[in-house]
């Protein structure tokens, strides 16, 4: 894979099946989008007003089109996969976000900027066939990568979402006191979490079925176990939670884990048989690690980045490969 970093945008607009309308709100503000890129929806229930006060039915989306739904927003609409990204001259990009909407490193990064508000152009690349203006500014090839506006492009994810969140304003992604906590964790969650669950769903980024053995599904077991133990439900202060650490929102220790989550959970339930939050012996801390997934799994930017599963599951059936997405074109819309 070219590791470093997955998770990015789809550059087509799908329209909606009744009266369709090139309107993206801002803040209850309708605005003409002048290029394919998005931006932040900062209150549904102000664009519902807004949408209704102009007569629209329908408008594209740039989180979660199944919360516009439930505020009659909404017949049908396709997600934007690029949260947070930046349209005409409302909002100015403050980075140029280099990505692969399916490798697990890019959606790390990609989460850092949905969660942080940062306004962005995000670009798709075709690890298959990048092209040569990617690899004139980005030698390594690598995804993700960011270039910032005096042209020095940053790579590795974890130190993206580090730099991401020490850059810009808006919601931290460090809760208060856990500083050193937090960048302990991300630094060893590759070796702690990542490395068992690629060994136990079959190895070297590949897929195989059946028991995974002994030995991986032992370490798998122990990895989620420690994952759990982190899902603090008391504190000294009372009830906390229910993300890593104790904290109330999502922490960049949290988005450094999920893309891997995410995709093990749904391996581990294809290829071995098993589901992941199952593997903890003690039930307390199944019921960790299943709250804090669920909680993960229905954030507004988790939603918005994530593949269908089902399509996901037949490029993997028919590729036995993780990182398959490296070899053939492919992206969250088509994967």
């Amino acid at each position: 894979m070219s590791v470093g970093g997955g998770g990015a945008p789809s550059n087509e607009n799908s329209q909606c099946e009744k009266n369709p309308v090139s309107i993206i709100f801002l803040g209850g503000k309708p605005v003409q989008p002048k290029s394919e890129h998005y931006i932040n929806l900062h209150s549904w229930t102000r664009m519902s007003r807004a949408a209704g006060a102009s007569g629209a039915r329908c408008v594209f989306l740039s989180t979660s089109w199944r919360r516009g739904r439930r505020h009659g927003l909404v017949t049908r609409a396709s997600h934007s996969t690029a949260p947070f990204a930046v349209s005409g001259s409302d909002d100015e990009a403050l980075l140029t976000f280099f990505t692969h909407s399916l490798c697990p490193y890019a959606h790390r990064v990609s989460l850092a900027l949905a969660e942080k508000r940062v306004p962005h152009e995000r670009v798709h690349i075709d690890l298959s066939n990048k092209p040569r203006s990617f690899l004139e500014r980005n030698p390594r090839g690598l995804v993700p990568a960011v270039e910032k506006p005096d042209g020095k492009v940053l790579v590795e994810s974890l130190d993206l979402i580090e730099w991401i969140d020490a850059s810009f304003d808006g919601p931290s992604l460090v809760p208060e006191g856990k500083a050193g906590e937090v960048a302990s964790f991300i630094r060893s969650c590759d070796s702690s979490f990542v490395s068992p669950g690629i060994a136990f769903v079959g190895g070297g980024w590949g897929f195989s079925r059946g028991d995974a053995g002994e030995a991986a599904t032992l370490r798998m077991a122990e990895a989620v176990e420690k994952l759990a133990r982190l899902v603090v439900v008391e504190s000294d202060e009372g009830a906390a939670g229910p993300f890593l650490l104790g904290s109330t929102s999502p922490s960049l220790a949290d988005l450094a884990v999920y893309p891997f989550a995410e995709r093990f959970e749904i391996a581990s339930r294809e290829f071995r048989g098993v589901e992941l939050r199952d593997l903890p012996r003690d039930y307390a801390l199944r019921d960790a690690y299943d709250r804090w997934s669920g909680e993960m799994r229905d954030l507004d930017s988790t939603i918005a980045l994530r593949p269908n599963e089902d399509a996901l599951l037949a490029a993997w059936r028919r590729t036995m490969r993780l990182d398959y997405f490296d070899y053939e074109t492919a992206d969250v819309d088509k994967p």
